[in-house]
């Protein structure tokens, strides 16, 4: 951690300031050139949108959609998704003895996938064809 302060430091993003209050006491400072590189950081849109959760927790996923959205227009890619478009999402899963049976299967983990886990998050989706949000 100590090398990487002092690169950031050498290259004039990061700036030591001494604790009035406890001279043996330092403050890491981010300078106006650090500012500058901050501003241009890819997570900021997800940071953005944490501070949008003050409206509330249920709306995190929508959120969260707009911030992967935000991001496939600068990556010009997919990289998560819900199972519910994924084209590794299979029907019915095999019935296994003394499991419950689950409604999907996932066939990129071959996993079962209970009904309610159809629109959590995955960073291995790939979209079916013909298949838009």
């Amino acid at each position: 951690m100590s090398q990487m302060v002092k690169d950031l430091e050498g290259r004039g993003y990061l700036e030591h300031r001494r604790s009035p209050k406890d001279k043996r006491s330092v403050t890491l400072v981010v300078t106006p050139q650090g500012e500058r590189i901050l501003a241009r950081d890819p997570i900021k849109p997800l940071v953005n949108a944490i501070y949008g959760l003050e409206l509330g927790a249920n709306k995190f996923r929508d959120i969260l959609r707009q911030v992967l959205d935000g991001l496939d227009i600068t990556q010009h890619s997919h990289h998560a998704d819900t199972c519910r478009d994924c084209i590794f999402l299979a029907g019915r899963a095999p019935e296994l003895p003394g499991k419950m049976q689950a409604e999907f299967t996932c066939r990129f983990f071959r996993a079962p996938i209970a009904k309610g886990e159809v629109d959590l998050l995955c960073f291995n989706f790939e979209r079916r064809e013909g298949h838009k949000r």
